[in-house]
């Protein structure tokens, strides 16, 4: 499976969209055979095999098994089938409950807001997230990092703990380090990388800014919120465009240099258009090998960690996965 990054004024992006055998491309039509040309199905058969009804009622395309008829019936025939539209911006209820119970980080320098999403409900699950962000909390612990970690998210929990992180750099203007962790599904879309809660349905390009977290803003707000502090932003996901094959299709897709913001790094699991695995064993292959070159790292210096990472990741991966990073950093850092 693949995931998504991380903050120091360093941002490093580790995203999460498949596991080894099970891809979450839509953008890959099925290599199977059809019972007779699509051409030949009527407008309702087409329908009934593009579409399917999931536990909870809603009628959606069966992008996982069937995308050859999703393309014919959405694409090439442009009718809906009786899929449900593409959802609205989510209504955002803050829960001041959940707000209330979340620990104010303490007075270290140093601050990490690690998410780890795993029960997907609408796309493949994944079975690493959550190993990856308890053994992370340990490992940045040990460095003097206050630490807030969280779990299987949906969108509004998503907005929550992220609003109430930006909260609490507001309230500590002595921040000298400040680390965002994210591993679970991603995908980037024109030039801005965005990250799934567990309920994201994704049926067009159109839902994802309203079903995704745009990682873009989110970087920002955290800039806004201690622009001083040096950021680490880290994405253990996966960055495909899904829509490749279909008229949703986009240009090339590139990280735009203007969305690094003022003494920051990011790091990515894996290069535009790869899958990052989600691991055999109990966590990533790109969160075992940081995790490796933080312990053991001469220096421990953040861009020779980064760096050690991707040679190990490269390695280890026959050069199917390729960690990258862009930086502006100014100031030093090391774990």
């Amino acid at each position: 499976m693949s995931r998504i990054f991380f903050i120091f004024s360093i941002i490093i992006f580790v995203s999460s969209c498949s596991t080894n055998d099970e891809q979450i491309l839509l953008s890959t039509t099925n290599n199977k055979n059809l019972e007779k040309s699509l051409s030949e199905y009527s407008d309702e058969e087409v329908c009934n095999k593009a579409q399917f009804k999931t536990d909870t009622g809603l009628i959606v395309w069966d992008t996982y098994d069937n995308l050859e008829y999703v393309i014919e019936a959405r694409d090439n025939r442009g009718i809906l089938c009786n899929v449900t539209p593409p959802s609205l911006p989510k209504t955002l209820t803050i829960n001041n409950d959940n707000i209330s119970k979340n620990k104010p980080l303490g007075s270290s320098k140093r601050a990490a807001l690690l998410i780890g999403n795993s029960k997907y409900r609408y796309m493949p699950r994944l079975k690493n997230p959550a190993n990856d962000v308890n053994i992370l909390e340990s490992t940045l612990k040990e460095y003097g990092f206050d630490v807030k970690k969280e779990t299987n998210l949906n969108f509004e929990q998503l907005r929550d703990a992220l609003k109430s992180f930006e909260n609490d750099l507001y309230s500590n203007v002595e921040l000298e380090v400040i680390f965002f962790y994210f591993a679970g599904h991603g995908l980037q879309s024109g030039n801005n990388n965005f990250i799934a809660p567990i309920d994201a349905i994704i049926n067009s390009e159109d839902d994802i800014k309203y079903e995704m977290q745009n990682a873009d803003e989110l970087f920002s707000n955290i800039s806004d919120a201690s622009n001083k502090a040096i950021k680490i932003f880290i994405l253990d996901a996966c960055r495909e465009n899904i829509f490749d094959n279909s008229n949703f299709k986009k240009p090339n897709i590139r990280l735009s240099m203007n969305n690094i913001w003022s003494n920051t790094i990011i790091g990515f699991s894996t290069i535009k258009g790869q899958k990052s695995r989600d691991g055999d064993g109990k966590n990533s292959p790109y969160l075992e090998e940081l995790i490796n070159a933080i312990n053991h790292s001469k220096d421990k210096q953040i861009e020779k960690v980064l760096k050690e990472t991707r040679i190990k990741v490269i390695k280890r991966t026959n050069e199917e996965q390729t960690p990258q990073e862009i930086s502006n950093l100014i100031g030093n850092f090391s774990f």
